[in-house]
């Protein structure tokens, strides 16, 4: 929602959507978790780590999904002070994400949980700070970590509900990227099935929503990748082009980026054909460079040529 938000400014479903949702979440986080650690941070436990781990504290998905959610409320103006006060509050209070470090090998990854036990799932709980909350990635700080996150995950799958594909995108993985989104779109069909894209049942139906939806994202990702930054009521922030894009693939798009932006690209032989930004004020927030090709510090946007 916060995502539909940035893109459209649309203060009605703010109003009567969003923030009674996100009211109703944080409330039980700050009401139902009441013990505090050494250092004064939220406990949660007893919970557990998705589907996987049925028992776990501080599981990585929860404090990734509270410091993004209350990071983006924060950036939404018109909101009553004293609310605010109290999203900074339980901002404060949340434990750090959960994250082991190799010392000699200088490398350091995000973990499931800070504790966790009784695997029942499949999932890869620590990539959720890359995707759906997308702390990790292009144009953020720690990215390396993201991506050794990535390396190192338990499971390595591409159908149905994983997201491997999705955060290879996000992290700049092309070639992974690539490699994964043709696993989806080429799997095969249901058998029996009447119409093109049944996939499954995999894990649970037919079709398989899941299996389209995370390969229709993933490519989307690879194409098109933006943050919002500062306030979500203006239109600013970078947007990638082409950030994990293949340059043998051939590609004409039209999607969508935050405060009503319309971006319109064809790509043909490694070569931008043409680039039209709606309106044409953002088009100084568009990156042509690959994200993970630039340094830490390197985030300044580069305006791309002009085309008649």
């Amino acid at each position: 929602m916060l995502d539909v938000f940035a893109v459209t400014r649309d203060r009605d479903f703010l109003e009567s959507r969003l923030l009674p949702v996100a009211r109703e979440i944080l409330t039980f986080y700050r009401e139902h978790f009441r013990e505090r650690s050494r250092d004064g941070k939220i406990v949660l436990a007893p919970s557990q780590s998705l589907e996987t781990w049925h028992e776990a504290v501080n599981p990585l998905p929860d404090i990734a999904g509270l410091k993004w959610i209350l990071e983006g409320l924060l950036k939404v103006g018109g909101v009553p002070e004293d609310e605010r006060a109290q999203w900074r509050e339980l901002q404060e209070l949340l434990p750090p994400l959960p994250q082991r470090t190799y010392f000699w090998e200088k490398r350091t990854e995000l973990i499931d949980a800070l504790q966790y036990n009784n695997s029942m799932n499949f999932e890869n709980p620590a990539l959720y700070a890359v995707f759906p909350y997308r702390l990790f990635g292009a144009g953020k700080p720690e990215r390396e970590t993201g991506r050794e996150t990535w390396r190192v995950r338990r499971f390595k799958e591409s159908s149905c509900w994983r997201q491997d594909a999705i955060q290879a995108a996000l992290l700049g993985l092309t070639d992974e990227a690539k490699r994964l989104v043709l696993a989806y779109f080429e799997a095969p069909l249901a058998k029996g099935v009447r119409f093109p894209a049944f996939w499954g049942p995999h894990f649970d139906w037919l079709p398989d929503q899941d299996h389209g939806g995370v390969g229709m994202t993933a490519l989307q990702r690879m194409v098109l990748h933006w943050e919002s930054s500062g306030s979500l009521l203006e239109e600013t922030g970078p947007i990638w082009l082409l950030p994990s894009w293949p340059d043998e693939w051939d590609v004409t798009f039209k999607l969508w980026a935050p405060g009503n932006t319309m971006v319109e690209c064809e790509f043909h032989h490694k070569q931008i054909k043409r680039l039209k930004v709606t309106p044409e004020t953002r088009t100084k927030d568009i990156i042509t460079e690959k994200p993970f090709s630039q340094s830490k510090d390197q985030t300044k946007p580069i305006v791309p040529p002009s085309f008649s």
